[in-house]
C-alpha cells in the first residue's frame, strides 16, 4: 500500500500518515472488483495512552465475537487489565477512512484553515 508521512511541525508529537490502495479495475468471474480506499492516520508511536480493553462485538466466520485481528491476546499478561477485566492495549493513533467526497471536503477545509492561519497563496 502506498503511503506518505507528514511530520508534526513541532517535531515532538508524531505525524499524519496518508495511506491508499487503488481500486482493482479487473472484475473476477467469482468476485466483485476490489474497492480502493484512502485512510488518514494521526499517529504518535511514543504515545503513553492506553485503550481500555473491552473487545468489540464482532462476529464472522474467521473471528469469533470479541476477537479481531490485532487485538491483544487475552491469555497473555503483557498488557495490564483495565477495570472491566479485559487486557488494555496501547493507543498510538486514530485512523479514518475517507471516500471521494470526504477527501474533497478535507482538502477544502485544509485550504481554508491554511489561508486563515498563514494568508492565501498568490
Amino acid at each position: 500500500m502506498p503511503h506518505e508521512n507528514i511530520n508534526s511541525a513541532s517535531g515532538t508529537f508524531g505525524r499524519v500518515q496518508i495511506i491508499w490502495k487503488p481500486a482493482g479495475n479487473v472484475q473476477h468471474a467469482y468476485a466483485e472488483a476490489e474497492e480502493g480506499y484512502v485512510q488518514v492516520l494521526s499517529e504518535d508511536p511514543e504515545s503513553s495512552a492506553i485503550f481500555p480493553g473491552k473487545p468489540p462485538e464482532v462476529a464472522n466466520e474467521a473471528y469469533p465475537a470479541g476477537q479481531t485481528p490485532g487485538q491483544p491476546d487475552s491469555s497473555g499478561d503483557q498488557n495490564p487489565e483495565s477495570s472491566n477485566g479485559y487486557p488494555s492495549s496501547p493507543c498510538t493513533g486514530f485512523a479514518v477512512m475517507l471516500d471521494r467526497d470526504g477527501i474533497n471536503r478535507a482538502i477544502r477545509l485544509l485550504r481554508r484553515a491554511r489561508d486563515a492561519a498563514f494568508g492565501s497563496d498568490a
